[in-house]
């Protein structure tokens, strides 16, 4: 009985140690799991007649790192030509927004290996990729006089953080980095001040922006898109400090009254003064550029009750108008202003001003944001121009 017992014994133990070593190989087996996937698409592969201003899309089978998805794993290219744009990601969509309107052609989308599962950190088992093809007869968009990269669908972005008094509207995303403080003073319930450190934000006494804000640390990408906005900004900056210039300075380092064609101007300073209006003459060309260097600083000074603006005439467009400010800029009160702005340091734009362009500080290193107010709420503006 003994030996029988013992036989019984050592049948069991090999057994149970061979279904052992077969969990063993099981859980080492890359095919255990088969990884996320792309279910969709948008637009679909093989799509014809896309609209030229639009974003892509790629929905996955389940919730992927963030970190994984950026503008290295999802890219779009014309050809060999890769498109600049931004990549962002949400729920289990991520969405590639270009930088400017496409052309008319063939355009292939790409989420690549490097795309990972946040439960699993699994792989896809193979590049994605998919292809569409815009309305033929497009013209082509001319591309931006100052490449901007991933700073193009940004309205605001500092680096020294972001102030709103008063009601303020973006239209467009924010980007803080370093310091990713945002506050919104005359925001939250009976007017209270709060953070706006949220990616999707708005406040009917305070500011609303209408795009996503990103900043240092932030729990959707850990910062990443707000880094690479700062520092394609300063790489902006520091390509229009480098423009050839053409046209020398602005007379009397002052706008108002002048009637400006093409070119770039190159001036120590530059004001706007109360109630003055500066005139840029596009000559009927639509593509015609205005770029304006400061070594310093410039200074709107309008007010609510004699306010200044800049005005586009004869194709001129705010695209292609460029304040290049050495160090800070400041909007005065009820300012009509057209123009992209890459300044060096701190900008701050008053109650009641519209603008109609890119409002892009800190670019020396650093430099925040101030949108001011007033006791009576009077709308402050900020557009990203197509």
């Amino acid at each position: 009985m003994r030996a029988l017992n013992k036989s019984l014994l050592v049948l069991l133990f090999t057994s149970l140690a061979g279904c052992g070593q077969q969990l063993v190989e099981f859980g080492n087996n890359p095919g255990a799991s088969s990884g996320p996937t792309v279910t969709s698409t948008d637009p679909l592969d093989t799509a014809t007649d896309v609209g030229v201003s639009r974003t892509v899309n790629a929905t996955f089978s389940e919730q992927m790192d963030p970190a994984t998805i950026t503008a290295g794993t999802f890219t779009l290219k014309q050809g060999t030509t890769i498109i600049s744009g931004t990549v962002k990601y949400a729920g289990m969509t991520a969405t590639f927004t270009p930088a400017v309107d496409l052309t008319s052609n063939t355009f292939t989308a790409t989420v690549s290996t490097g795309a990972k599962s946040a439960a699993t950190g699994l792989s896809l088992a193979a590049d994605y990729k998919w292809s569409f093809r815009t309305p033929v007869g497009i013209a082509p968009v001319v591309p931006l006089a100052i490449n901007l990269r991933s700073a193009a669908s940004f309205g605001l972005a500092s680096r020294a953080g972001l102030t709103s008094t008063g009601v303020t509207m973006v239209n467009g995303d924010v980007a803080l980095y370093s310091n990713p403080t945002c506050t919104d003073a005359t925001g939250g319930p009976g007017g209270a001040g709060q953070d706006c450190s949220i990616k999707t934000y708005a406040s009917s006494t305070g500011m609303t922006v209408k795009g996503s804000i990103y900043f240092f640390g932030d729990p959707f990408d850990n910062g990443g898109t707000a880094n690479s906005v700062t520092n394609d900004l300063q790489i902006a900056w520091n390509e229009g400090k480098s423009k050839n210039d053409t046209k020398g300075n602005v007379v009397d380092n002052e706008l108002n009254g002048k009637v400006l064609s093409p070119g770039v101007y190159h001036n120590g300073s530059l004001g706007l003064a109360v109630g003055g209006m500066a005139t840029l003459d596009g000559q009927n060309d639509p593509n015609a550029i205005f770029i304006f260097k400061v070594d310093t600083s410039f200074t709107d000074s309008g007010i609510l009750t004699n306010r200044s603006q800049i005005v586009l005439t004869n194709g001129a467009q705010a695209r292609n108008v460029w304040f290049v400010i050495g160090t800070a800029l400041t909007i005065g009160s009820g300012t009509t202003w057209n123009g992209n702005i890459l300044a060096g340091g701190t900008v701050t734009i008053k109650d009641g001003s519209t603008v109609n362009g890119r409002v892009l500080g800190g670019a020396a290193g650093a430099g925040a944001l101030s949108l001011s107010g007033a006791a009576t709420p009077s709308v402050t503006t900020i557009t990203v121009p197509k």
